[in-house]
């Protein structure tokens, strides 16, 4: 299964043996390339990955001191079907292997320890990473402020929080094992250049039995006449992408990489977000270090 799904995509290996007295050269393998701070992978490498699974979740007020703002976020991730990739490697360190292939091919892999949470030894996956872009919540105060300035269909938008994990992905969905864990989720500071997001609002139908947990300031309730029916709703932001294409870029941020035996190792790394098509984007990996064990 998991040469099958690797030969469905292009990928780049520069590697060779170079024996005793011999002169280096572009396909011979370079030495593990110690860093100040772990393994350079390499000045040349490279790795990018199709992301073609784009979600919209919209955001409303809840009542939580915790958490009043909800929701409001885009991602994207690969699909569940084979999405194309490359990379360009030319250091023998198994874990820079391990990064190119994640985020320069489908990412295939065989699970090789026990059970875990409904993946078995042998059992064939691909990692996905999974690019959250969070939004804050827009400038409004109140549902009444909102209706009382016309309704604007539009605010601007400020990016928030971001971050990336890696998911293990199988056909349909994915294996919860490596899911919801902080171990694995990157807060990124995503720098997006000049790009102008901007807030679409509406009012949003929602059942009575939610109200409980949505702030009241920005909900109303509406009794029909005719079928003596009452209509829940609230307030609710969903973000609407720039007109020209997202070009987004993260530096030097440390993110945790899983292995197929549910250990970890840290890697900093460097790359873009970039959109190509409506719905697609690319993750570009362009510098990677691995950091060495405490």
């Amino acid at each position: 299964m998991k040469n099958i799904l690797m030969g469905a995509v292009a990928f780049t290996v520069l590697s060779g043996c170079g024996g005793a007295g011999s002169s280096p050269d572009n396909n011979t393998a370079k030495p593990i390339l110690e860093a100040p701070n772990g393994i350079s992978c390499g000045s040349d490498f490279y790795a990018e990955r199709s992301l073609n699974n784009l979600i919209y979740v919209n955001g409303m007020w809840s009542n939580s001191d915790q958490t009043p703002w909800r929701g409001n976020y885009i991602s994207v991730e690969p699909s569940n079907n084979l999405t194309g990739g490359s990379y360009t490697l030319s250091t023998a360190n198994s874990d820079c292997n391990h990064l190119a292939e994640m985020f320069g091919s489908m990412g295939a892999d065989t699970w090789n320890t026990d059970d875990r949470a409904g993946i078995s030894p042998g059992e064939s996956f691909t990692y996905s990473p999974w690019f959250k872009l969070a939004f804050i919540a827009p400038d409004v105060s109140s549902l009444e402020t909102w209706l009382n300035a016309s309704s604007p269909e539009t605010v601007d938008a400020i990016l928030g929080e971001s971050s990336l994990s890696i998911r293990l992905a199988r056909q349909g969905g994915f294996y919860s094992v490596f899911r919801d864990v902080d171990k694995i989720t990157t807060s990124l500071a995503l720098e997006c250049g000049s790009a102008r997001f901007k807030h679409q609002l509406s009012l949003q139908a929602v059942a009575e039995s939610s109200l409980d947990s949505l702030d009241s300031n920005y909900c109303q309730s509406v009794r029909n006449e005719q079928t003596d029916d009452v209509v829940h709703s609230c307030l609710a932001a969903s973000v609407k992408l720039p007109d020209t294409m997202l070009n987004c870029s993260f530096k030097d941020k440390q993110v945790a990489i899983p292995r197929n035996d549910d250990t970890y190792f840290n890697a900093v790394m460097s790359g873009q977000l970039v959109q190509v098509g409506t719905d697609d984007f690319k993750i570009k990996i362009t510098k990677a270090t691995i950091k060495q064990a405490q």
